[in-house]
């Protein structure tokens, strides 16, 4: 195998770790800006752009996404969007936002289209069209309701298209939406803890619990980011061990404690709690008993 066959694999393998060790990351980033160098391929950069984005490296994030928009990378154009749009490196701008976004959708990207929608239903970057918003929204659900892809779209068009259900009292159906919203991102937190992700989760959680009452008692560890609102404790069993999770409030913040760790909130509970090295969310407990309010 030639060097450039072998930098190749080596990029086509990494996207296959659960856990890529920090040699695995450096020869991930190495492969892909010797395929660069030597193929002159900028649509590679995407990948990179993609890389440090996860990574909250924005500023390289923005600069391989400005390589690869180059060649019309609509996942860079999108990327682009994403970095104006929630100002991560330090500055928002709707209207680049709206531009890239909309190069990106105009290719096709159906997460941009999405975004478009965002920007219409606010009137940030553009002229304020509900309409338009909600007919951009119903198109991509359309499609992707009956996916069976772990990162389709479904979740994020559903968290939107919920408020709509919520406000018209259709209580049923946005419930079950967005039940079935959580499992794909919960699939995905299984698997890669990208913290985009607990946001939706997040915003999933909390809109289940405007169409149902909250249950304490059927809990799992998701819950928690509706349950820690509170200051209470709960605790869940793993390999026949009771493990507690507790809390204070600080600030009006209410604060988690696990395995003698604190963490700011439940958030950065979920994100960065470990049993054994294990995160707390690639096995998504179950909570099994809750102690007090």
């Amino acid at each position: 195998m030639d060097k450039l066959s072998s930098a190749k694999q080596i990029v086509d393998d990494f996207y296959g770790k659960k856990n890529p060790t920090e040699d695995d990351e450096y020869l991930f980033v190495e492969s892909l800006k010797y395929i660069i160098d030597k193929t002159g391929d900028f649509n590679y950069a995407t990948d990179l752009g993609g890389y440090y984005y996860g990574k909250k490296r924005f500023d390289l994030a923005l600069k391989y996404y400005l390589i690869a928009a180059e060649v019309n990378n609509k996942y860079a154009l999108d990327g682009l969007g994403y970095i104006y749009y929630y100002g991560r490196c330090g500055e928002v701008n709707y209207d680049l936002a709206f531009k890239y976004y909309k190069r990106a959708a105009d290719l096709g990207e159906d997460e941009a289209k999405m975004k478009l929608s965002d920007m219409y239903a606010k009137g940030i970057g553009t002229n304020k069209d509900l309409d338009k918003s909600k007919e951009i929204l119903y198109e991509l659900y359309e499609k992707e309701k009956n996916s069976n892809n772990a990162y389709s779209l479904y979740p994020q068009l559903v968290m939107r298209l919920s408020s709509y259900w919520i406000k018209e009292k259709d209580y049923e159906r946005a419930y079950g939406e967005l039940l079935k919203s959580k499992e794909y991102i919960k699939s995905r937190l299984m698997y890669n803890d990208f913290f985009g992700e607990y946001t939706n989760m997040e915003i999933i959680i909390n809109k289940i619990y405007e169409c149902v009452e909250f249950d304490k008692l059927d809990m799992d560890i998701y819950d928690t980011f509706y349950y820690f609102k509170n200051v209470g404790k709960v605790s869940f069993n793993y390999e026949g061990i009771k493990y507690y999770i507790n809390s204070e409030l600080d600030d009006n913040v209410v604060s988690l404690e696990f395995n003698g760790k604190w963490f700011h909130d439940t958030r950065d509970f979920l994100m960065n709690a470990k049993i054994n090295k294990k995160r707390i969310t690639s096995i998504a407990y179950h909570i099994t008993d809750v102690v007090g309010e």
